[in-house]
């Protein structure tokens, strides 16, 4: 983590729940892990910081335009460009995770299923490259991976466009589909982690808790399965 720019570290902590899940994965995985997390970051703050849509829009371009440089061992000068090359990611990896941003630039208003497609390929494909990143190949994982990235990133939208009604449903389900795809693995090797994710999941979904914490405490709990850090 000593190599790592001090940029990394800024940009990192500034998403506080993931910077926290960062400082748990093993030691030779987390410089990648924070690397990742500072790249998501980084682009996600684009549309905050540009005045126009056409600005950020050239942003975004600069970021793809340098992805066969980052991932060819030949980064641009930027300290997260840097910190990404080397790792095990192809321009197609990351080049998806610039491109959904355009989403964050619209102006019109935008419906569920656009919503949907937006976590999925941001949330989403950030959870399954971390996958990546720990050379996990399981199916299963990477769909529950998935599955609560994009549960968490809807949760930010709970009270965008008055769409509750057809969000909290669909986060619901994610989690749901995610403690499926855990639950298996539990009963064969006991697995204390999957069996808490699936009680956790169980009693908040009755309860009716807020949407937001249940899927902070999933995350965290299918993180620690996976890193075998608490």
């Amino acid at each position: 983590m000593a190599d790592l720019a001090t940029e990394i570290f800024t940009l990192a902590r500034s998403d506080r729940a993931r910077y926290l899940c960062a400082l748990a994965a093993p030691r030779d995985k987390r410089d990648g892990v924070l690397a990742l997390l500072a790249f998501d970051q980084e682009i996600a703050r684009i549309p905050a910081v540009v005045s126009e849509p056409m600005l950020g829009q050239i942003r975004l371009q600069w970021w793809i335009d340098a992805m066969p440089g980052i991932t060819g061992g030949r980064p641009p000068g930027h300290p997260v460009a840097q910190a990404l090359s080397g790792l095990n990611f192809s321009t197609e990896d990351l080049r998806g995770l610039v491109e959904a941003r355009n989403f964050d630039l619209k102006q019109e208003p935008f419906t569920f299923e656009e919503l949907c497609r937006y976590a999925n390929d941001t949330g989403g494909a950030f959870q399954v490259l971390v996958l990546k990143h720990f050379g996990i190949e399981d199916d299963q994982a990477i769909q529950a991976a998935r599955e609560i990235g994009t549960a968490k990133t809807l949760a930010g939208f709970l009270d965008v466009a008055d769409m509750n009604d057809q969000v909290l449903p669909y986060i619901q389900d994610c989690l749901k589909s995610a403690r499926t795809r855990i639950m298996p693995k539990a009963a064969q090797k006991a697995s204390r982690s999957a069996l808490v994710l699936a009680r956790l999941v169980d009693r908040e979904l009755r309860l009716g808790a807020e949407a937001n914490e249940l899927v902070g405490a999933v995350f965290s709990v299918w993180w620690g399965k996976k890193t075998g850090r608490f």
